[in-house]
């Protein structure tokens, strides 16, 4: 027994000491590159398939071990670029493609203009894709060059969304869903009950698809870069060319191998053997150590992040409505804030959770804090819910918003348990006690009476946005119903203030606030731990690609968004939320 019990004991202490050695190593491979300096000439690289969100990296190990990849945030990414702009031991800036670590189209407007502003102080950037569709040439319109990989192809062939319908799928299993909606162009749910596009559902998504590849081209031909006309020209050569009819064109410069662009960036580093590079990441993260903190004592602009769906569960990988509600009560009573900037990547999801944000925003304008709505590249339905309150909203010509309205569903398997031979079975101690369940068909009286509740929300949602946008309620009727909006028709419709980028928010924000001097900017969120950044900086060293759960714009998977879709409606049978589950291309 003793023999049993030091053999136990050895091998506790062994875990221990394991761990202890781990964990070590850990934080001192992760320090070490925040230690190392810059060098004084080195060429800055940037993998474009690294994720990128609003928040960076998710709090929490959990979130990094599912997306095997530590994302960057987005505003950090551009802070970056600009500081690299300044930095003269940067001489210039290297891009690995493709963009599939761009998550939709407003961020890769604010990327590309940080691009621009990064050459226009004179420092060359190149770039090498695979391939290049669109997102890869609005990277290349702020390029000075660019060059394909062998037997790589241009796409320029304009925007096309999918939608996936389930109607009669769920039907020959057995499942009906029973679908509550307020709104002719609320579409979210459509998919399970209908088994084609209706004619308002395919309005809107051609009004928004058009909008958003117009403000593509145009951005991409005002940097100067390619010749007028030759991205039009690519769709009448079929939309696909290859890299010599590319290059005719002006679009890139021809094809490369990696290490042919070596030589470039021995031009650029000064160097005779290997020019000395240094990643994205990297340098942020040396840049931010470098950098003095900001004087605590100087008034601050605070920033809170939506992103995600909305929902009522305490989950901080999701837009919790509950902790996102604390932390603008937070940046409230924190006296040195003075104004806050609501930045909005979501499409939606819990009414409820909506309602909870867009309270505290009330709140903070009535305790003579502005509040200042930006918008990334989703801020739809519940997204707009709670940005309607702002004393101001900004967003880009391509950002998706709108959507005001409402549905839901009630879900009935009892036909699936039948043909499997299960039933379950019920005791009530009154008729609708079961009201909901899955296992049996809803009444039509149990249809009238939630059906009821969705449209009071749908009233109050016109109310909410009436008063935050200074609109009678029959105006806004006429441009809700659930329809999505590109932020270009938004702006027309009244339902946005200006375009403009986080940093334009922010500057609104303090000058709204009658801040004139030195200021800060105070973002509230749940702090990575040192273990989090440990890991995320070992696992971002390794992984090369871009998992699908990171995506966080309209492009989506369709099941992994009917999944979370089914999950919210298990939590809350009204839902402000859009059709995201579109897949853009």
């Amino acid at each position: 027994m003793k023999q049993f019990l030091g053999r136990v004991m050895a091998a506790a202490l062994g875990v221990v000491v394991g761990a202890f050695l781990i964990w070590t190593l850990i934080i001192g491979a992760a320090s070490s590159s925040v230690e190392s300096e810059i060098p004084s000439e080195c060429v800055l690289v940037w993998n474009l398939t690294a994720p990128i969100t609003e928040r960076g990296l998710f709090p929490g190990i959990a979130g990094m071990v599912q997306g095997l990849g530590a994302p960057m945030s987005l505003q950090l990414v551009i802070e970056a670029l600009d500081v690299a702009a300044a930095d003269d031991r940067i001489k210039g800036l290297f891009l690995k493609g493709p963009a599939s670590g761009i998550p939709g189209w407003a961020s890769l407007r604010e990327l590309q203009q940080a691009l621009v502003r990064f050459g226009g102080e004179g420092k060359l950037i190149l770039a090498l894709f695979p391939s290049a569709a669109e997102k890869e040439i609005a990277i290349a319109a702020a390029a000075n060059k660019t060059w394909l990989e062998p037997f790589g192809s241009v796409e320029v062939n304009g925007f096309s969304a999918e939608r996936m319908y389930w109607s009669e799928g769920l039907k020959k299993l057995g499942i009906v869903v029973n679908p509550l909606r307020v709104g002719k162009y609320k579409s979210a749910m459509e998919p399970y009950f209908r088994d084609s596009m209706s004619a308002e559902a395919r309005e809107q998504t051609l009004g928004y698809l058009t909008d958003m590849y117009e403000v593509f081209v145009d951005d991409s031909e005002a940097i100067g870069r390619f010749p007028q006309g030759a991205l039009g020209q690519v769709l009448v050569d079929g939309g696909v060319v290859d890299s010599d009819r590319a290059a005719e064109l002006g679009l890139i410069e021809g094809e490369a191998w990696r290490g042919d662009i070596r030589e470039a960036l021995m031009h650029l580093a000064a160097e005779e053997d290997d020019p000395i590079t240094i990643s994205l990441e990297a340098y942020l993260a040396n840049w931010r150590a470098e950098s003095e903190q900001p004087d605590s004592k100087n008034p601050s602009v605070g920033v809170v992040f939506v992103e995600g769906n909305i929902v009522d569960a305490e989950d901080d990988s999701q837009a919790s409505g509950r902790l996102i509600a604390d932390r603008l009560r937070d940046a409230r009573l924190e006296e040195n804030v003075v104004a806050v900037v609501l930045r909005v990547n979501s499409p939606g999801g819990s009414a409820t959770a909506s309602e909870l944000i867009l309270r505290e925003v009330e709140l903070l304008r009535q305790a003579g804090k502005p509040v200042v709505a930006s918008m990334g590249d989703v801020a739809a339905s519940g997204g707009y819910y709670v940005s309607c309150a702002a004393d101001e909203i900004f967003a880009h010509p391509n950002t998706i918003t709108g959507s005001i309205g409402v549905t839901g569903m009630i879900p009935d398997v009892s036909g699936l348990t039948e043909k499997l031979g299960i039933r379950a079975e019920t005791v009530n101690t009154s008729p609708s006690a079961d009201l909901g369940s899955p296992f049996r068909a809803p009444t039509e009286a149990e249809m009238s009476t939630i059906q009821e509740l969705t449209n009071r929300v749908y009233e109050v949602f016109l109310d909410r946005v009436a008063s935050g946008r200074g609109m009678q309620k029959s105006e806004v009727q006429e441009v809700a119903q659930g329809r999505v909006w590109s932020g270009k028709d938004a702006k027309e419709a009244g339902l946005v203030d200006s375009f403009g980028s986080f940093d334009d928010a922010l500057n609104r924000a303090a000058s709204l606030a009658g801040l004139e001097s030195e200021w800060t900017m105070s973002i509230f969120d749940t702090e990575p731990s040192d273990w989090d950044i440990a890991i995320a900086s070992l696992i971002a060293e390794e992984v090369d690609f871009v998992p699908p759960q990171w995506d966080l714009g309209v492009q989506q998977l369709g099941a992994q968004l009917t999944a979370e879709t089914i999950q919210s409606q298990t939590r809350s049978r009204v839902l402000m939320r859009m059709p995201w589950d579109l897949v853009i291309r």
